[in-house]
């Protein structure tokens, strides 16, 4: 199981949910890796002539920077539950050609410049773009400082500097070509993409197989009743989670064996009656099991279950899920979108992960059969 595509720079990016639910440890990536260290040479030339294309690079600095620091902090907060994650160092192409290939697909999706900028992360685009420079550029320009000051100038240029971001993002999705499913999607504004281009490669979506959709919506329920309490994930936070592993498995599988009633008994209800049979299904039978696991007194139970009923938001949202997953749900599509995504930036070249040993509540959605979704004719050599 995988998260995708934004490495883990928080620790709240990671529902406590997932580390609960899932019997299977969550792989994760590193923020992008710069090993050519002579390559920070122009660093100093930059401070010394001071380009107008200077900006652009403090930025994608800046924000490499920080998404290492923050996968410190995060490890160090997910220490606890240390064993239901697995860091991954991603395999995949940041040279010229790639960044030409994440060029072809903005101008086939469909969306301009300045949407897919709406959609991205900024700073995984300005970390990704910082390792195109000063590995892949660095390496063209055969490691020549004053070749690559010049190649610098182009990739950090003012004019078109905001394309490149959305080229440096996209190029994250290659590692998935042949990813094993299930995978979870980190940031969801990416979804018109992936809905888009699953639509042009796969066909139209199709409803999720019955056993499916239970999986998917029961998922969603945990979640919604778990992360009030738990997310965005702390040290304390992590700690619950990880007693909750190690003590409480009997309460925990009750538990997520009663989301799973509920998600069958939603399936077949309409959607202007499913508020008032989760209402109803939370109190007789969710409510005991979901007190044993969060170690709740009966007055800060019922405190809880009405916090918990009182997110509009939220529930709304889960009836959202509910119909499309028994209407004609987009995960098939969506797999589809992330497996075209990834093979129009792989295709020919050699990816995959490593498992790396040193190195509030997000909605996740859960995207299955992965490789079934993408058409033969478009994996690509």
């Amino acid at each position: 199981m995988l998260l995708l595509p934004d490495p883990l720079y928080d620790a709240g990016q990671i529902s406590a949910a997932t580390l609960l639910w899932f019997d299977r440890p969550l792989t994760v990536s590193i923020p992008p890796a710069v090993i050519t260290k002579d390559a920070f040479g122009v660093i100093d030339l930059v401070s010394e002539r001071a380009p107008d294309w200077a900006p652009g690079l403090s930025f994608a600095l800046e924000t490499w920077r920080v998404s290492h620091e923050g996968a410190n902090r995060a490890r160090e907060v997910l220490d606890p539950v240390r064993e239901r994650l697995q860091w991954a160092w991603l395999v995949y192409p940041a040279d010229r050609d790639a960044m030409d290939r994440a060029d072809r697909l903005i101008g086939e999706s469909g969306f301009g410049v300045e949407e897919l900028a709406t959609m991205i992360d900024p700073g995984v685009a300005g970390a990704e773009l910082l390792r195109h420079a000063l590995l892949e550029i660095w390496l063209e320009c055969d490691q020549d400082l004053e070749a690559f000051f010049d190649a610098c100038g182009r990739v950090f240029a003012r004019e078109g500097f905001q394309r490149r971001l959305v080229q440096a993002y996209l190029l994250r999705f290659a590692p998935f070509k042949g990813a094993p499913s299930p995978l979870l999607l980190s940031n969801e504004r990416l979804l018109p993409l992936i809905v888009r281009m699953g639509e042009a490669h796969s066909g139209e979506s199709s409803p999720l197989e019955e056993a499916e959709a239970d999986d998917t919506l029961a998922f969603e329920i945990f979640r919604r009743i778990i992360s009030p309490r738990l997310d965005p994930l702390s040290p304390a936070g992590a700690e619950t989670a990880a007693e909750i592993l190690a003590s409480r498995e009997d309460e925990l599988v009750a538990l997520r064996s009663q989301c799973d009633k509920l998600s069958e008994q939603l399936n077949g209800t309409q959607p202007d009656r499913m508020r008032a049979v989760v209402d109803e299904f939370m109190r007789r039978h969710v409510a005991d099991d979901l007190a044993a696991v969060l170690r709740l007194s009966d007055r800060a139970k019922t405190e809880y279950l009405a916090q918990v009923a009182s997110d509009k938001i939220a529930w709304t949202s889960l009836i959202t899920t509910v119909v499309a997953a028994t209407q004609g749900a987009p995960q098939l599509t969506l797999a589809g979108g992330i497996g075209a995504i990834a093979t129009a930036i792989a295709k020919g070249v050699n990816v995959g992960w490593q498992h790396h040993k040193d190195v509030r509540d997000n909605p996740y959605r859960l995207i299955r059969r992965l490789g079934d979704a993408v058409p033969d004719d478009f994996r690509g050599n």
